[in-house]
């Protein structure tokens, strides 16, 4: 969470950057338009499926499934510790439909 190193066997790429350069670019920034709704009832399917999955392969445990997911890892997620932090503290209003876009798609 918070940077941009990927790994798949071992492999990194330091080349992925914050496409946010400025405040204003955070600020002026439309979670539902980028991401749009999820459409509940391929969502539902997904996680009956992979619940179903689950309990499958793992017969002595509980699957609790679902996910953890909240407003600020989303922000941290899409704009990275440095944009998120820097573009909150004398833009709360501005920031705020910010994160009705993301509590709207969670």
């Amino acid at each position: 969470m918070g940077h941009a190193e990927w790994d798949e066997i071992d492999k990194k790429d330091s080349e992925i950057g914050c496409p946010f350069k400025t405040v204003e670019d955070v600020l002026s920034f439309d979670p539902l338009t980028e991401y749009k709704l999820p459409d509940i009832d391929i969502i539902t399917t997904r996680f009956k499926n992979r619940f179903k999955e689950a309990e499958e392969l793992f017969t002595d445990a509980v699957v609790t499934g679902g996910r953890y997911n909240s407003l600020f890892s989303a922000c941290i997620r899409t704009f990275g510790w440095d944009m998120f932090l820097t573009s909150v503290p004398g833009n709360e209003e501005k920031f705020d439909r910010i994160l009705e876009g993301f509590f709207k798609i969670t």
